[in-house]
């Protein structure tokens, strides 16, 4: 029975690493999978909001590199020799 509800004409096997298997069974199986699934995204976002905390100046700095107007247009190249000319 696939998780949709079809029912699958054949199946694969593979080797189970026991190690990272969680065994639940009877009829609170779900309930603790469901339980330890909403732990392990709350770690995962608080490890994400970590991560954006720190990250969050190096956002700043390349947002503001961008905003660097790199057309040439936009400088006065002749301020040179004005300055000299004073």
């Amino acid at each position: 029975l696939m998780q949709n509800g079809m029912l699958a004409k054949s199946y694969a096997v593979t080797k189970m690493d026991i190690r990272a298997t969680r065994i639940c069974l009877g009829k609170d199986a779900i309930e603790i999978q469901k339980k330890e699934n909403e732990k392990a995204i709350v770690e995962t976002n608080a490890e994400i909001a970590e991560i954006d905390k720190q990250t969050g100046p190096l956002a700043m700095h390349r947002k503001q590199a961008g905003d660097v107007n790199l057309r040439e247009d936009a400088y006065d190249f002749s301020a040179p020799q004005n300055h000299q000319a004073l």
